[in-house]
């Protein structure tokens, strides 16, 4: 059942570990003659600044190739 117009007031902050625990006062107006109040309390967790990470670029080496004759050499046939 939805509670007509709602208002939300901050009372206390404070952290606790990596969450942040929030006690938040709700005033519900759904009836005219009567108002509603109820305190929650809320944890949600703090952001935490991602880490950056150091990319170095990587340098290519030449490397001389030497081919020798013997690489190059097939296998040899098989006389039937």
């Amino acid at each position: 059942m939805s509670c007509g117009k709602q208002s939300e007031e901050v009372i206390g902050r404070s952290v606790e570990g990596n969450e942040e625990v929030l006690t938040v006062r709700k005033i519900c107006h759904h009836n005219p003659a009567e108002d509603f109040e109820t305190i929650q309390t809320v944890r949600r967790p703090i952001p935490q600044p991602e880490k950056e990470v150091e990319v170095k670029p990587i340098i290519k080496e030449e490397v001389k190739q030497d081919l020798f004759r013997d690489d190059l050499m097939r296998a040899p046939r098989i006389k039937k």
